[in-house]
Parts: structure tokens; sequence; C-alpha cells
């Protein structure tokens, strides 16, 4: 069952320029705090994957005949693409990652608008499945890597490589002198991923400019609040769990970006509502049950599978529509 989507002009007050510049100022905090953390080759990482994904963007549309357009969306994905990636990752993965996630989601599903799967989660889970090894090669805080290196060296890697707080809670392990460290991004993982403040200070700008709800995102945080104070899965203290599920890892990163997104999410009241219980849900446990590294991006591609499903569900009844339909 599928619903047939309107263009993003008519599901938000601003145009959809305007709509991706914000969450592109969004990102700024984040990446900015990942140089601080990973060095100069974060930029290298996330501008090759922009590149990539804005000339697929352009090559689709001229072997398609379609007409081109001033659309900055191609660069939302290749810069959240970057930021999904470890910073050790060879310069030509987020290339192929961007490519995929504009050509596989977005231009033959018909363009920006048409599209039924988030393309930057496309990207990301593509890459994790057909390069694991070097999207969980996670590195340690303020290492050295040249942002040059098309590829590093295995030794530098060794000498860089970690395990991350994720890794450590599916084993049971709650370290809570780490959470202040998880906040404020003094910690391995990807590179837009690491602060959780920096990913905040995004997502109040985008709510103070509208671009994303606030009863969506209030309801998703106490939901998933609720589950992992009361469904602790690591032997420690119920408070500190919660606090260290919600700094760690992917999950800010995703909510921040990937479920607040018009076009693979509901867009009426009741549906956000709903899609955020369910978000909130299926996350923690594909988390808890799941893969260790990157299922919320798996998490995203199945909650877009049931955002038509719960629009149409939500969507108000025109009054007099039943009598129309019997007549």
């Amino acid at each position: 069952m599928t619903l047939n989507r309107t263009p993003l002009q008519l599901k938000h007050r601003d145009s959809i320029n305007t709509v991706m510049i914000n969450v592109l100022i969004a990102a700024i905090p984040a990446l900015c705090w990942s140089v601080y953390v990973f060095g100069p080759r974060s930029l290298s990482i996330c501008l090759v994957s922009v590149i990539s994904a804005a000339l697929c963007q352009i090559i689709g549309d001229i072997l398609l005949f379609r007409r081109l357009r001033a659309d900055i969306s191609s660069a939302v994905t290749g810069v959240l693409v970057g930021m999904a990636m470890p910073v050790s990752a060879p310069l030509w993965l987020p290339a192929i990652a961007s490519a995929f996630a504009i050509v596989a989601a977005k231009v033959l599903s018909g363009g920006t608008g048409a599209n039924i799967f988030n393309p930057a989660a496309m990207g990301v889970c593509f890459s994790y499945l057909a390069f694991t090894e070097h999207m969980t090669a996670f590195t340690k805080p303020f290492a050295t890597l040249s942002p040059f290196y098309i590829e590093l060296p295995e030794e530098m890697l060794d000498a860089a490589r970690t395990v991350t707080s994720v890794d450590n809670m599916r084993s049971g392990i709650v370290d809570p002198t780490c959470i202040s460290e998880e906040l404020y991004g003094l910690v391995p993982g990807s590179i837009g991923t690491v602060s959780a403040l920096m990913l905040v200070i995004g997502l109040v700008y985008l709510l103070l400019t509208r671009t994303v709800h606030f009863n969506s995102t209030l309801t998703f945080l106490l939901v998933y609040m609720l589950l992992s104070v009361t469904l602790c899965y690591a032997d420690y203290e119920p408070t500190q769990f919660m606090e260290l599920q919600l700094v760690s890892g992917n999950l800010a990163f995703v909510f921040v970006f990937m479920l607040n997104d018009y076009i693979t999410t509901p867009t009426t009241s009741m549906g956000r509502l709903i899609f955020a219980v369910i978000a909130a849900a299926l996350i923690y446990a594909v988390r808890a049950f799941g893969m260790v590294d990157y299922s919320e991006y798996f998490a995203v591609l199945l909650l877009n599978v049931l955002a038509p499903v719960i629009e149409k569900r939500t969507y108000p009844t025109v009054f007099g529509s039943h009598v129309r339909k019997a007549l």
C-alpha cells in the first residue's frame, strides 16, 4: 500500500531550498566539532560525498530527460552520508555511498519529493552491508589521520582503532564516567554523531525555524526514555543507562536529521505522533537486539515503509466524502 506523496512545497510553508538550507545549517555544529576531534579528514570525506551526490543528481536528471533545478537536496544527502562515516573510511567509500543514495532513492523513484526511502539512510545501509570492515573501523579522538590519503595505511588504522560505548553496552558494560564524554563528543564514532550536544544545538535551530515539529520530537524522546528505564538490558542503574542511550551511537543523529524528513515521514499531526511512538520502540529494539553498529539506519528504512500507511490512516476525512462515495 502506498500513498501518493505531495511535493515538499505542499508539506511545508517554506520552499524546498529553505528547508534544505535549514538542515545544512543545523549540521554545521556537529561537523565543526568533528573537525576539532578527528581533524580535517572529516571535511575531506564530507566534501567527496557532496560532490558525488550532486554529480549523480545532475547526470541522472540529464539521462532521464528531466529539467535541471536549483535543488540543494542532493548536497544535504551528501553531507548526511559523509557525517555517518567513520573518519578512517577510504575516500572512495563516501563517493560510492552517495551515488547509491541518489540513484537508488531519488533518481529512479522520480526525483525529490517522490522518494519513499530516506536517501542518506539508504546510502549508509548499503555501505555497511557492502563494506562492513571500513564502516566499523572507529578510531580514537584526536588521532592523526591524513586528509589526503585515498585509503589509510593499515598500520595507521591499527594504532588508532578502538571500540565504542555502544559495543560495550551490548556486552552489558555501562561506564557512567563516559556519559559526559559522549555528550560533548570526546569519544570514537562516526564523523557527525560523536557529539550529542552539537546535535542538540542543531535540533534547537530546526525547532526554532519550525523545520521540525515540537510535539513529535517530545513524543519520541519521552517514549525512548521510558523504554530505556523500564527495559534496561545492561547490568547498571537504569537512569544512567537511559542517559548513555540518548547520547551515544547514531541515535541523536538519526533522530535529528532522518526522523523529521518531510518526504519519508507522515505529515498529519496524529500521524507524526504515531510515527514517533513506533520509531522510538523500533529503534530501541534494533539497538538492543539487532546489529551493534548502524542499526538505527535500517530502522529508518523500515519506518519509511510504514509512513504512507500511517499517513493514509490518519488523514482527515473531508466532510461529506462518504455520501459522495455512496452515490
